[in-house]
């Protein structure tokens, strides 16, 4: 019977996964400005929100209400930050903010994640929730906190990466110019030893 209920668990939270809209994003926040996500989130859904930043370039991050300008949540000078909006009983706009107003040379790359889930506790009285569904609900918090630690080492990953290739590339470059310069020094000694052998051969 255990067994069972632990099936029906995996498999109603891997329909739940199928089914939450969510989109993960890349991108470079020009010096000067200030870049706005925003998302629509209905009646009944948590708003999950993650972001990562580059380690050497931080900036101000926030989560609004856009409909009131409340700050929900805000991060200053943090690498990597995550924030869980409760469901309301009407839809919802939120915005997250990412501030690069104060840099005036910096772009600064983040990644960030917007994730709309089902509250399985919304509207229904507390007494009447199905232990399977409390399950599934702390389950997918559990997944998004593991999502967006997968999304911190994979950005430190493709980090370490372009930092190796950027010295490779580096090394090879110095290489080249190594051997450019040791083969214009052997023809230029050449060059000098022949004019030398044909004025040695004048006089």
């Amino acid at each position: 019977m255990a067994g069972l209920r632990y099936l029906s668990l995996c498999v109603l939270t891997a329909l739940l996964l199928c089914t939450v809209s969510a989109y993960a994003v890349s991108t470079t926040v020009e010096p000067g400005q200030v870049f706005v996500a925003e998302e629509v989130v209905q009646p009944g859904y948590i708003l999950m929100f993650s972001f990562q930043l580059d380690p050497d370039y931080l900036f101000t991050v926030s989560v609004k209400d856009r409909n009131t300008g409340i700050v929900l949540h805000w991060w200053r000078d943090e690498v990597s930050g995550a924030v869980s909006i409760p469901s309301s009983t009407t839809k919802q706009v939120y915005h997250a903010v990412f501030d690069n107003s104060n840099s005036v040379l910096t772009s600064k790359y983040v990644n960030f994640e917007l994730r709309a889930v089902q509250d399985p506790e919304h509207d229904v009285d507390k007494e009447l929730v199905d232990p399977i569904e409390v399950k599934i609900g702390t389950l997918m918090a559990k997944v998004h906190k593991m999502k967006s630690l997968q999304q911190t080492m994979r950005y430190q990953q493709s980090s370490h990466r372009a930092t190796v290739e950027d010295a490779n590339e580096r090394v090879l470059l110095w290489s080249i110019l190594q051997v450019v310069g040791f083969l214009a020094a052997c023809g230029g000694q050449m060059y000098m030893l022949k004019l030398f052998l044909e004025r040695k051969r004048t006089i």
